[in-house]
């Protein structure tokens, strides 16, 4: 999760400091807390399959 996170603060910094964070990357931090749920309050369950390998895709799809 940690170089997910790192990822994502990175790109959110560059864009703000362009002055245009997209809405797709704000929305993947949300990806990232329910990655945290799943690992560290199962019993919370999450509303959808979410997976590290999951997000790594996402993050993928988000560079391109």
């Amino acid at each position: 999760i940690g170089m997910l996170w790192q990822k994502w603060v990175e790109a959110v910094e560059k864009q703000q400091k362009q002055d245009k964070a997209s809405e797709a990357l704000l929305n993947f931090r949300w990806l990232i807390e329910e990655l945290r749920v799943s690992l560290f309050a199962q019993e919370l369950k999450t509303p959808f399959p979410v997976s590290i390998k999951r997000l790594e895709k996402i993050w993928q799809d988000l560079q391109h």
